[in-house]
């Protein structure tokens, strides 16, 4: 059996899903199935390649880290 698509979730730098497909319409399916940021505490990658090695991805942020990373208050300790 060939995998020809892998989807890949990655949270706050930690691969919590990765699984290969046969399917094209499947792999599709359970990459737009990740709608939001889920359980993560910063942000939530997900990862469609192709089997030409095309990828396709999507991030959510956490909720309460957005207005402080959009507005730049976000501080980064030296």
């Amino acid at each position: 059996m060939k995998y020809e698509f892998l989807v890949q979730v990655t949270e706050d730098g930690n691969v919590t899903y990765s699984h290969k497909y046969t399917s094209a319409v499947e792999a599709v399916r359970v990459y737009d199935s990740f709608r939001d940021y889920g359980t993560c505490k910063y942000w939530r990658e997900i990862v469609l390649v192709e089997p030409t090695g095309k990828g396709h991805s999507k991030m959510f942020e956490a909720p309460e880290l957005r207005p402080s990373y959009k507005l730049g208050r976000v501080q980064i300790p030296t």
